[in-house]
């Protein structure tokens, strides 16, 4: 036997199964790095659409550019050395943000924008119990909450707080755990 599945769908369902998502039935997970990836579970099963397409949401079109153009980990780096600094990853950039240094907290500004407008509009969309962040850069102390203080200036009260923000419990794992999670248990769909 053999079974396919997109990264961020297998994501989902480790965390899903047995992670930051475990306890609800209806969430939304992002993996934000190179790009920006999605999965939508509904009732405890992936959402997959008519074309089993469904959750690519670093394709999502904001007002400039698709969604992970602007919020990945890719966008923030290309941003601040637009801006003038030298740096190679995210971790660089967000030391010298907690440095103070002027450039670096632009860069971030932007990032923590459009990220929280991506993510705003997906939980004005599909209202969801919870929002699951995957990615390297989520691993940052203060990052959930930063984030959350940003989506909710986009929010309208009725919307604030109501999606719970959750750190991915398996972070880079996630999508082996779900592989297997997703091998094991292949026929409860059907």
């Amino acid at each position: 036997d053999c079974v396919a599945d997109n990264d961020v769908n297998c994501f989902a369902i480790a965390e899903g199964r047995s992670g930051a998502a475990k306890d609800f039935k209806n969430f939304f997970t992002i993996t934000v790095g190179t790009g920006i990836g999605g999965a939508i579970v509904f009732n405890g099963k992936i959402w997959r659409g008519l074309n089993y397409n469904a959750g690519e949401v670093g394709r999502m079109l904001l007002p400039k550019e698709k969604f992970e153009e602007l919020a990945s980990v890719t966008a923030l780096i290309k941003n601040a050395r637009d801006l003038g600094l030298d740096v190679n990853n995210g971790k660089e950039i967000f030391e010298l943000y907690d440095q103070d240094n002027f450039l670096a907290k632009q860069a971030i500004a932007s990032f923590y924008h459009y990220l929280a407008v991506g993510i705003a509009n997906l939980i004005y969309t599909f209202n969801p119990e919870a929002f699951v962040i995957g990615g390297g850069i989520t691993n940052r102390d203060g990052f959930l909450e930063e984030l959350n203080k940003t989506i909710n200036r986009y929010l309208v009260d009725g919307f604030k707080n109501t999606a719970i923000l959750k750190r991915a419990h398996y972070k880079n794992d996630g999508g082996m755990m779900g592989a297997y999670y997703n091998f094991v248990y292949r026929n409860e769909d059907k």
